[in-house]
């Protein structure tokens, strides 16, 4: 678009044919599947929605004219199949995140300073932009702004009310609904809740014939999140594990935490193979390493011999070392059993298993770490691919 603008004001005929050329290849990705390409980021996903709305200062001839206004319009649908109105936040599975809950408080300890981190979407801006939500702290934004993580990416804010009016009317109604209220427009949906499944794929990190699958469940207080990605690399189309969320809980805790609302707690899967087979319900959240299919060669066997779920704190909780050991624990607003053939393994005593809090930040963000080393070879042995699996029932 900038190649497009700039090309025309110049009068540089070079510059405006490669832009619309860019914008044709652009727009050739997102009709895969309708959508962007590294899908449902709390930060990535506004920018491209900002950037899109620019189309309305573009020359009227060129190519991202013709598709911008859908394209915004395409984009917002699956963002409100995924948006939990009563976590007040983006559910997942996210292809890159900063932060985990865009309202969540997280109090970091350094020395003798306490401090409250949070994290700040774009997107969340523009969804408080929307439907309000600013006085009574409703809006999926972090209270106070100053020193939640991207606090930076606020600068935007300055930018949206300029370009709303070739964004705003291209947010439909049932997209609104959605974002104050739970929807039931899905495949498979009540009023308690609803399933979504839809595809993307990131050329040259996605085989065009191997898709990312996308399950989610979104209900009151509960969203579920899961990908089935086969790559050569781990850590996404990002190539990195630590923005990578392929599997993922959000839930409430019942607890109020900071800004007076109530606490969100998550558990995430960090990834350590280059191919997932995640699945999401209301109930569960499976996730298993089998080979790939997309980019057999050094892939053609199981890479990883581990799995690590990561859990954030929650206030006025301490989890000891035994969590989950049982196989069963309760944490506010969730009750927890685990399982699989990784667990069942490491129980035999071929592997181990380590519960660790603080030992590292992810974006910022302190977690506890449960991690599953596992002997790979046993499973193969049994012909068996390595999989964990959560259920869970909120309370």
């Amino acid at each position: 678009m900038a190649a497009t603008y700039v090309g025309n004001m110049m009068q540089d005929d070079n510059m405006t044919h490669w832009g619309n050329v860019w914008a044709e290849q652009g727009i050739a990705e997102f009709d895969r599947y309708d959508k962007l390409n590294e899908f449902n980021s709390g930060t990535y996903a506004g920018v491209t929605l900002y950037a899109l709305s620019l189309w309305g200062y573009m020359p009227k001839n060129s190519t991202i004219v013709t598709r911008a206004a859908d394209m915004i319009e395409k984009t917002w649908e699956h963002i409100g199949m995924y948006y939990n109105p009563t976590l007040h936040t983006l559910g997942g599975p996210w292809d890159r995140a900063y932060g985990y809950d865009m309202v969540r408080q997280e109090k970091t300890v350094v020395f003798f300073f306490s401090s409250f981190r949070s994290y700040l979407g774009i997107l969340g801006i523009q969804i408080a932009g929307l439907i309000g939500g600013i006085k009574d702290k409703s809006a999926p934004l972090p209270v106070p702004l100053v020193g939640s993580n991207h606090f930076e990416d606020g600068a935007i804010m300055a930018m949206l009310p300029i370009i709303s009016k070739f964004h705003d009317p291209y947010v439909s109604s049932s997209v609104l609904s959605s974002l104050k209220s739970l929807s039931s427009s899905s495949s498979s949906s009540s009023m308690e809740g609803h399933t979504y499944f839809t595809q993307a794929v990131s050329p040259p990190y996605d085989s065009l014939s191997f898709p990312r699958n996308y399950t989610s469940y979104t209900g009151p207080g509960l969203s579920v999140g899961a990908i089935q990605v086969d790559e050569a690399s781990v850590g996404g189309p990002a190539l990195n594990p630590s923005q990578f969320q392929p599997a993922q809980v959000l839930w409430a805790t019942g607890n109020i935490g900071g800004g007076g609302r109530e606490e969100v707690g998550w558990i995430l899967h960090y990834p350590s193979s280059p191919v997932i087979n995640a699945s999401a319900s209301s109930n569960s959240l499976t996730v298993s390493y089998p080979p790939s299919q997309a980019f057999p060669g050094p892939n053609s066997t199981v890479t990883s011999n581990s799995m690590s779920f990561l859990f954030s704190g929650i206030k006025g909780v301490s989890l000891g070392n035994d969590f989950l050991m049982n196989g069963t624990a309760e944490l506010p607003g969730l009750k927890l059993t685990v399982g699989g053939n990784v667990v069942d393994v490491v129980n035999e005593g071929k592997g181990n298993r380590t519960f660790v809090y603080g030992e590292e930040d992810l974006n910022g963000f302190l977690f506890y770490n449960l991690t599953w080393v596992f002997d790979r070879e046993e499973l193969e042995g049994r012909g068996e691919v390595p999989e964990v699996r959560f259920e869970f029932e909120k309370v």
